[in-house]
C-alpha cells in the first residue's frame, strides 16, 4: 500500500487594499472631478455630491464610518485537500501462474467550492506458463475519472468588487450584485459595479466532466524450438466522454 493526504493553500495571490486603504484611494479619485471655489480650496458639496452619486451610495459611508469591510477572498477560496492510495496484490503458484492486481484512488478538492476531482483505477496481469512451450496472459486497464470544474468566473467578479460591498442582504441571504443594492424600503444605497456576486455564481453553477477507458489484451505465445517464439496478441479498448452543465436560476446567465 501507498497513499498520502495533503492540504493545499492559495499562494502569489496579489495583495488587495485594505477597507481603509481603499476608502482613501476612493475618496481621492473624487478630488480630481470635483469642483473648486475661487480661493483654491475644495467645493464639498460637489465632491460629497459625486462620492455619494447623488444619495445612492449611503450605505458605503456607514460602512467606512463602522470600519466594516469584507474580504473577498476569504468569501470566495478556501483550502483544498489532496489524497492518493495505491494497493496492489502480486503472486505466483507452484502451477506457473503469476498475477498482479492493484486498485487505486486519486482525490483532489479545489480552492473554491464545486471544483473536484476524483480518479479510480484498477489494473490486472496474469501470466500462465502452460509448459515449456505454451505460455498465455491477459492485461486489463480500468480508470474512471469524475471532475466538476465549478463555476469559470467567479474568482474573476471577486477580484472585481470592492471591500466595502457584502455578498448578503438585510436577512443574510445572498445577493445578486452587491453594488446595487436596493434595501428593504426601495432605496439604492450602493451604486458602484453591476459585477454579480461569486457566491451566487458558484452556488448556481454546476459542470461536470465524466470519462472513462478500458484498455486490455490477450496473448497467446508458442517457442517451438530456442530462440523462436510465435506470438499472437488481441488487443482493445473502449472509450467514453460525458459532459453536463446546469445553471441555477440565481445565476447571472439566467437572470440577463
Amino acid at each position: 500500500y501507498d497513499g498520502y493526504y495533503g492540504i493545499k493553500s492559495q499562494a502569489r495571490l496579489p495583495e488587495m487594499m485594505t477597507g481603509d486603504r481603499w476608502w482613501e484611494y476612493h475618496q481621492d479619485a473624487y478630488i480630481a472631478t470635483s469642483k473648486w471655489n475661487p480661493d483654491g480650496t475644495l467645493d464639498m458639496a460637489s465632491f460629497i455630491s459625486g462620492l455619494s452619486g447623488n444619495g445612492t451610495n449611503d450605505l458605503l459611508f456607514e460602512r467606512a464610518a463602522n470600519h466594516e469591510y469584507y474580504d473577498w477572498y476569504d468569501l470566495v477560496l478556501k483550502d483544498g485537500t489532496q489524497q492518493n492510495h495505491h494497493l496492489s496484490i502480486s503472486g505466483r503458484s507452484k502451477e506457473g501462474i503469476s498475477y498482479v492486481f492493484g486498485v487505486g484512488y486519486q482525490a483532489e478538492e479545489g480552492l473554491i467550492d464545486k471544483e473536484s476531482i476524483d480518479k479510480y483505477s484498477v489494473k490486472g496481469n496474469i501470466n500462465h506458463q502452460i509448459s515449456a512451450k505454451w505460455q498465455a496472459g491477459a492485461n486489463v486497464n480500468f480508470s474512471l475519472t469524475q471532475q466538476e470544474m465549478g463555476s469559470s468566473i467567479a474568482m474573476q467578479e471577486a477580484f472585481r468588487l470592492n471591500p466595502l460591498l457584502s455578498p448578503y442582504d438585510e436577512e443574510g441571504n445572498l445577493y445578486p450584485q452587491p453594488g446595487k443594492f436596493i434595501n428593504s424600503e426601495g432605496k439604492q444605497v450602493t451604486n458602484k459595479t453591476s459585477t454579480y456576486n461569486p457566491l451566487l455564481e458558484i452556488a448556481n453553477s454546476s459542470d461536470e466532466r465524466r470519462n472513462y477507458s478500458i484498455l486490455g489484451n490477450f496473448y497467446l505465445e508458442f517457442k517451438p524450438i530456442q530462440n523462436l517464439a510465435l506470438k499472437s496478441t488481441l488487443a482493445y479498448g473502449a472509450f467514453n466522454n460525458r459532459t453536463g452543465s446546469l445553471l441555477g436560476s440565481s445565476n447571472q446567465y439566467r437572470t440577463e
